[in-house]
């Protein structure tokens, strides 16, 4: 037992590499400023909370402040579990990364200490200050409590969901340090990966929840009936009192008192368990999200109904079954990898496909540059390792698949019911639309953040690790390296912008052969944007709108490479230049596509030209012209010539917008470079 105790201590309370990181990561001032961050988030939510819940007002009653309290509970515990999403990679994966660069997992092995202690060491020591986060929130949730209208349950259900959140991503970053792929590039991959599946699952629950959708339909209950001194006379059931009974036939009922009152519930899915959002919002017993009962779950096996009807049990137990994998993985596999053994074997072939080294594995065969060093260089030698391959040609497998199964289910009227906003069943043709328009707006995003990622680190990473200092004794000056940085990241993304422009050309094709042969799923009924809103019969999709997406979005992926090698040109690190990178593109979007629509609605010619700039609200101005484009279909408007023209416009503002950027930082590359490498 003394034995088993002192390897239990040795193993968490008292493990070295657990100390050596509170010890020093405990002093550092960024730990500190984000800590201060986080907190001053959360109070920030609590005040507008308070104001838009009207918790704040001049005169507030006990029930007005306990609803106020229970709206702010809500917003602060959905921003508590965003923040960990995104802090957690970033303190996790930017310690690793330290640890990387000092080689200290490579250190580590040298002692006398366990695979289990390292891991479990490292894993701890950084979820510790993640931890900590959250419960210097815990007194922001406690003055809640005295608004009243939140449980105390519903706090620990909060915090519970936020810690297992933490225990998950700290486990895929302790996966990450021991597989070696710890750097700058596994962080934004992995906080990319996070948010991805984030607003993916909740937008496939969202879908899938409208699809079973339960209608009630309530009529108030009747507590005070109307009734008379003349025991023949019937009773209004209803309890009018500026009615006459029912005897009265010239009387006039005023039955607004009764009317049925129609809710709509969701229920939780399969999908639910999966999503902390979700699991927050099943059980804190949203009245429009209720848990699965007795009667719904009858017939399904044990598993089953545990899964459904309890989401957070599901939720913890899938967590930590996944974390418990993780470490137990990383531990076995942290001394083979250590000593450059391979993972898992694979066959010669498969290894040269992937591209994976074996041991002892460090030459390549020459390859012939043409044209611009840089160009070919980023356009040729990146995304060639086995991650990069997947992730890259997954993509376009995944996105061209999804578009091609969401047509032939369309062909085959196979699409689900769904009601739109006014509550009215959508068409097949509707549907068919408001799915391809997310469709596309998930591979553009996709796209736009693959490219910020790429340019905002293409030169602060090779200042990091010197290559830069290699490339400025070369005969190539800063207009080819500025040039062909450009150049090659835009033909390295080549790919991925084929994916929206191949799922849309797919769409048109599918048009016009619909059309020479007759078939009604071709065409859409469409309410034109007139005074008239007069009804006609038009083509599903415009021939030309594959062509009208490409002379835009190319122009566009070229502008946010340009803006992330501004970025990466003037700042020292990664991160210093992917975060202005990211918000300037975020309020180039949010301006355009706040104008765009309102302008498209309702100005002719110029409308759409301005529309145009935003590539987001440009996909539904594709996608339905008719309904969005002032007088599209009239006879006195401009029609499909108008896309085209606006289409042109924006390709050549954003084209001057890329040659005006490139001009700057050529003109200012020099004096960069030097300034931040101290020399200047």
């Amino acid at each position: 037992m003394k034995t088993l105790g002192l390897w239990l201590l040795y193993l968490l309370p008292a493990n070295p590499v657990l100390l050596r990181i509170l010890w020093g990561g405990s002093r550092r001032v960024r730990h500190l400023l984000v800590r201060c961050s986080y907190l001053a988030t959360l109070i920030i939510l609590i005040l507008v909370g308070l104001i838009l819940g009207q918790g704040m007002a001049g005169t507030v009653d006990l029930s007005t402040l306990a609803q106020a309290g229970s709206q702010v509970f809500v917003l602060i515990a959905y921003g508590q579990v965003i923040l960990v999403c995104l802090l957690a990679p970033i303190f996790m994966a930017g310690a690793i990364q330290a640890e990387r660069a000092g080689e200290t997992m490579d250190i580590l092995l040298t002692t006398p200490l366990s695979n289990l202690q390292i891991v479990l060491g490292t894993l701890f020591g950084r979820l510790f200050f993640v931890l900590a986060l959250l419960a210097s929130g815990l007194p922001l949730f406690s003055v809640l409590l005295i608004f009243g209208g939140v449980p105390v349950r519903s706090i620990f259900i909060a915090f519970a969901v936020a810690a297992l959140v933490t225990i998950t991503v700290g486990s895929v970053a302790i996966l990450l340090a021991v597989l070696r792929k710890g750097g700058r590039k596994a962080v934004y991959i992995f906080v990319i990966g996070i948010a991805a599946y984030l607003v993916g699952c909740y937008a496939a629950d969202r879908v899938v929840r409208l699809m079973g959708t339960e209608v009630v339909i309530e009529v108030p209950e009747v507590t005070q009936p109307l009734t008379t001194n003349d025991p023949n006379e019937p009773v209004d059931p209803y309890g009018d009192p500026y009615g006459d009974p029912y005897g009265d036939p010239d009387a006039a009922i005023d039955d607004d008192f009764a009317a049925p009152i129609e809710r709509r519930f969701g229920r939780t899915t399969w999908l639910t368990p999966l999503h902390p959002m979700l699991v927050l919002e099943a059980s804190l017993n949203k009245p429009s999200y209720r848990l699965l009962t007795e009667e719904d779950l009858a017939g399904r096996g044990k598993l089953a109904k545990f899964y459904l009807g309890n989401p957070l049990g599901a939720f913890a137990t899938w967590n930590l079954l996944l974390s418990g994998a993780l470490i137990l993985f990383s531990a076995l596999q942290l001394r083979r990898i250590g000593q450059g053994e391979a993972m898992i074997p694979l066959p010669a072939g498969v290894r040269r496909v992937l591209r994976l080294r074996g041991p002892g594995e460090r030459r390549r065969p020459p390859r012939s540059v043409k044209g611009n060093p840089v160009a070919w260089r980023e356009s040729n030698t990146r995304g060639k390792l086995a991650g990069a391959i997947l992730g890259r040609w997954g993509f376009v497998g995944i996105g061209l698949l999804a578009a091609g199964g969401l047509l032939l289910a369309y062909h085959n009227n196979n699409l689900p019911e769904l009601k739109g906003f006014g509550g009215t069943t959508l068409s097949q043709a509707e549907l068919f639309k408001y799915m391809l328009m997310l469709l596309l707006w998930i591979e553009l995003a996709i796209v736009v953040l693959v490219a910020l990622f790429m340019s905002a680190g293409c030169v602060s990473r090779e200042r990091e690790d010197g290559t830069l200092d290699l490339m400025l004794t070369t005969p190539i000056t800063p207009q080819q390296y500025v040039w062909g940085k450009v150049r090659g990241l835009v033909s390295f993304l080549a790919a991925l912008i084929a994916v929206p422009v191949l799922t849309l050309a797919m769409v048109s094709v599918y048009t016009l052969i619909g059309e020479a042969n007759g078939w009604e799923q071709a065409q859409m009924t469409y309410t034109l944007n007139d005074a008239n809103a007069q009804r006609v019969t038009g083509p599903l999709i415009l021939a030309e709108a594959p062509i009208l997406l490409t002379m835009m979005l190319v122009p566009f992926v070229a502008l946010c490479v340009a803006i992330g090698m501004m970025a990466s040109i003037s700042r020292r690190t990664v991160i210093g230049a992917l975060l202005p990178s990211v918000g300037a593109v975020l309020a180039l979007s949010l301006v355009c596509g706040l104008c765009g629509p309102t302008a498209s609605n309702g100005m002719p010619i110029i409308g759409p030209i301005i529309n145009a700039f935003s590539v987001s609200t440009n996909i539904l101005m594709l996608l339905n012209p008719w309904e969005t484009v002032s007088d599209f279909g009239s006879p006195r408007g401009a029609g499909r010539y108008t896309l085209v023209v606006a289409a042109l416009i924006a390709a050549g503002g954003y084209s001057v917008i890329v040659y005006s950027m490139l001009r700057t930082m050529v003109s200012r590359f020099d004096h960069s470079v030097r300034r931040l490498s101290g020399t200047g």
